[in-house]
């Protein structure tokens, strides 16, 4: 067909007089008619040269193309008209396909328009017909699919677990190189057609049932473990991933991951024996331990804890608590050292769940048999990353023999010290006659003596009398007088009663000009042995100082001394009964360690508190704090 003299084809802009043109179309123009209206339909371009390159047909869409209108083409050499066409295929293709007298059809970019067209060249006696197929959108899927490829493929070949393809018998079809970091094996090298035939030898049940499973369930992730040789002759434990593709288009596969978990399971059994170490030694220490969830929820005991419980083993009291059998807050009623009734939220184990380390020494009586012993519990919290309380670990030590033993030394201290306070009174009231009597003789050269009996039985009442202190404090028995207490005029009282008796200077810093509730004569007490003590370790200095301050709630009052000072070590355990710092320092200094703790004592039985500031050589600051009420 010669498209060229189709009369329909002229641009609007033509010249009607162009004879030779029109005089060709009306001589074709009733054939012609029907293929020209298809082709300004087409949704791509269509050109028509001539045997010399001239244009003698483009449709509407190749003045798109082109960028020219039919008036500019039509007649004009493409190749001149479009110089740049010369150097491409384009016109290659074109020599080829006249000369050779065969269509011909490739792919050509267009940097003009920017997109991709398909080109068919017909060949015919007048010319040559060119097609432009646009499939720049085709071009860009097949651009994204390479790249989708391109990079499924790095990822498969860079993952650090080996993928391999497998058909229904699991013979291997492909393999990723992965698999020589992880087995040594590389992938074009293995002497074997499936991994089944790596397997240990008490594994070699797994492969095939794993393969049974996944054919029976396609499109379902089948996980297992199992150890497959490596090319050293080592075993390795690998997690098999693997899923039945063989009906996905593209893929008609089995698509199986192996992952190298030796480390892990290297880990896991080392963890498996330290836990049954630690449970072995959890088992035989004797102490009982408990760990509770962050409700209070009981989830491990020892056998000792569990026995305390009334419990043969730790299965046995896991079991009755599923069912709902264990009250452990009510299998008790608890006391504190002091013989005060403990509630359950003043448990170590409890007060622990709020985040802090709690210890304390209390008393149990099993409400069923009667049975009393004294334990001393330790509450350690176990916090996560974001500083949660998700368990708490309690140490139970049964001090229950040891208290017993303290309950028989105090009641035997206690007997002593009633029995030793008549006979003191005794001495003391026979000495007092004797120093009347022998100061009426003029006697002076019995006097000195006189006066070293008399301070020693002076000090071995005071001795006594803490002695006796001690008892009733340990019995609860300790009374305390409850009235307005002016604590500046008490320590100025304390202080001039000291003054003549040292040749250190006692300085009274601030003033508290408040009142608070208590007992005068044991807060006296607490002043005296503070101040004697300051006097007694600071023998070097010369001066102690008191110092009175308050808040709006609370009264401090501080004595400090500049003398030998007390390491950090010991500074927990000084009020302590009978806590003895013993070190060449102070190996000279007399006691029995139980002032700081009457003191101690005293200040708690206030609702207060006593604390020590001190270092070595430098001195100490004895503080305590009462409620002002």
């Amino acid at each position: 067909m010669d498209l060229a003299h189709d009369g329909s084809l002229q641009s609007p802009d033509q010249n009607d007089g162009e004879e030779q043109q029109s005089t060709s179309a009306q001589t074709v123009q009733g054939s012609a008619i029907p293929y020209t209206r298809i082709f300004e339909h087409m949704p791509d371009a269509l050109l028509a040269l001539d045997m010399q390159g001239r244009i003698t047909y483009l449709n509407h869409q190749a003045e798109s193309f082109l960028e020219k209108t039919r008036a500019e083409l039509l007649g004009s050499l493409i190749w001149e008209t479009f110089p740049k066409l010369r150097a491409s295929s384009l016109f290659q293709y074109c020599q080829q396909a006249r000369s050779a007298g065969k269509a011909m059809s490739f792919e050509y970019p267009s940097s003009t328009v920017n997109k991709w067209f398909h080109i068919h060249i017909y060949p015919s006696e007048e010319g040559v017909c060119v097609y432009f197929q646009d499939i720049t959108e085709r071009k860009k899927a097949e651009e994204r699919l390479h790249q989708s490829e391109k990079r499924f493929r790095a990822l498969i070949e860079n993952n650090a677990d080996v993928i391999s393809l497998t058909d229904a018998n699991g013979i291997i079809a492909y393999v990723s190189p992965s698999m020589t970091r992880v087995l040594g094996y590389l992938p074009e090298g293995r002497v074997f057609h499936h991994f089944q035939e790596l397997a240990h030898p008490d594994d070699l049940e797994l492969p095939k049932r794993i393969l049974a499973r996944v054919l029976q369930e396609p499109g379902k992730s089948q996980v297992t473990e199992y150890r497959v040789k490596h090319k050293d002759g080592t075993f390795r434990w690998l997690e098999i991933n693997s899923m039945n593709l063989l009906d996905e288009p593209g893929v008609e596969a089995i698509v199986w991951n192996y992952r190298d978990i030796t480390q892990r399971k290297q880990l896991e059994q080392e963890v498996a024996e330290a836990k049954e170490q630690l449970e072995v030694i959890l088992q035989n220490v004797a102490a009982g331990i408990t760990v509770v969830d962050a409700n209070d929820r009981l989830i491990y005991v020892n056998d000792v804890a569990a026995h305390r419980l009334g419990f043969p083993s730790l299965a046995a009291l896991l079991a009755a608590q599923q069912a709902g059998k264990v009250r452990r807050h009510e299998k008790f009623t608890v006391w504190d050292e002091s013989g005060r009734p403990l509630p359950g939220n003043g448990h170590p184990t409890v007060k622990a769940l709020r985040g802090k380390q709690e210890k304390a020494l209390v008393c149990h009586q099993d409400n069923a048999t009667g049975r009393l012993f004294w334990t001393l519990v330790r509450a350690h919290p176990i916090l996560d990353a974001q500083g949660q309380v998700q368990f708490v670990v309690s140490v139970y030590t049964d001090l229950t023999e040891q208290k017993e033993l303290e309950q028989r030394k105090d009641h035997f201290i206690s007997m002593a010290s009633h029995e030793l306070k008549t006979p003191l009174t005794i001495l003391s009231a026979f000495t007092q006659l004797l120093r009347e009597r022998f100061e009426a003789e003029a006697r002076q050269d019995v006097m000195p003596y006189l006066s070293k009996m008399d301070d020693q039985i002076t000090r071995l009442t005071k001795l006594v009398a803490d002695l006796l202190d001690i008892s009733k404090m340990q019995e609860g028995k300790l009374k305390l007088a409850r009235e307005a207490v002016d604590m500046d005029e008490l320590v100025r009282e304390v202080v001039e009663n000291l003054q003549p008796t040292t040749t250190h200077h006692l300085l009274i810093e601030g003033v508290a000009q408040r009142t608070i509730t208590g007992d005068r004569d044991r807060l006296g007490q607490v002043l005296m042995n503070l101040l004697t003590n300051a006097i007694k370790y600071s023998p070097q200095a010369e001066t102690v100082v008191v110092r009175v301050a308050q808040t709006s709630d609370t009264l401090t009052v501080s004595m400090q001394d500049f003398g030998i000072g007390i390491a950090q070590s010991h500074q927990e355990k000084l009020f302590e009964r009978f806590y003895r710092v013993y070190s060449e320092k102070d190996q000279t200094y007399p006691g029995l360690g139980i002032g700081l703790y009457i003191a101690h004592e005293i200040i708690q039985r206030h609702g207060g508190k006593m604390w020590v500031d001190s270092f070595e050589g430098k001195g100490s600051t004895f503080s305590f704090s009462l409620p002002i009420r």
